[in-house]
């Protein structure tokens, strides 16, 4: 029963590391567009490296998350390593 409770709490750890990054890349989203409206004046190499942080850090988070999701569901099959999670968790 521990370990169900571990995987658990990894699963929860992959999800609100994948939400904070995600609203960190939402105020890089939200500077674009204060910039696209003219509120912000951000040169056009300061747009496109917010840009670029946005996007990459966008699916880095959905990648993480997910490996988060299918870690939850394929536990339920077959036996994970929680040292590879951990791993995977701190490397990722």
């Amino acid at each position: 029963m521990e370990s169900i409770k571990e995987r658990n709490n990894l699963v929860v750890s992959y999800l609100t590391l994948g939400g904070l990054i995600i609203a960190v890349m939402m105020v890089f989203g939200i500077l674009m567009l204060l910039s696209q409206g003219g509120l912000l004046n951000l040169s056009p190499a300061n747009f496109y490296q917010f840009l670029t942080i946005h996007g990459t850090g966008m699916v880095g988070a959905a990648a993480f998350a997910a490996a988060g999701v299918m870690a939850y569901f394929l536990s339920k099959y077959v036996k994970l390593s929680k040292k590879i999670m951990k791993v995977n968790l701190v490397f990722f």
